[in-house]
């Protein structure tokens, strides 16, 4: 397949280098300015083992005004909230069915309640991506073949 306008090659590169991190931005600082114990000669895991520990200090300090927001990040940044997720469903839905008999058989689930209304909506919403999908190939395949029939390519 022939690149497009948008590849990256020998002679086409991005104009503008990454960034940095805001987290390799702080620990400069850190060690730029002598925060916290660090030096010039402070590693980056030495800038941040400080960083953290300073960051715990003042998150367990009681005599901190700002000890329950720091516990709170803390604790958001050590264990992260987990994600949401519907429970599982069981329904009839035919396989040889057509896509308009599965959204049929989906809508017939939602309305004697043997699913959810908004699962409901998701699973039609993901027949109709996958019918979106498959026509967008098949139209794509098409038009290669007839493409190649024309001589075109």
């Amino acid at each position: 397949m022939g690149k497009s306008s948008t590849s990256f090659g020998k002679d086409r590169q991005p104009q503008k280098r990454r960034t940095k991190s805001f987290r390799t931005k702080i620990l400069d600082v850190i060690r730029n300015e002598s925060l916290i114990g660090a030096n010039r000669d402070t590693t980056k895991e030495e800038a941040e083992a400080l960083y953290l520990s300073h960051f715990a200090r003042r998150a367990f300090d009681v005599d901190d005004p700002a000890s329950a927001t720091l516990s709170r990040e803390l604790l958001n940044k050590s264990y992260p909230s987990l994600k949401s997720s519907l429970p599982p469903v069981n329904f009839k839905l035919p396989e040889d069915a057509t896509p308009i008999e599965k959204a049929e058989a989906i809508l017939q689930a939602v309305s004697v309640g043997d699913i959810p209304p908004d699962v409901g909506t998701m699973l039609i919403q993901a027949a109709k991506y996958t019918i979106d999908i498959e026509s967008a190939t098949e139209l794509k395949d098409r038009l290669a073949a007839i493409e190649k029939e024309l001589g075109i390519v």
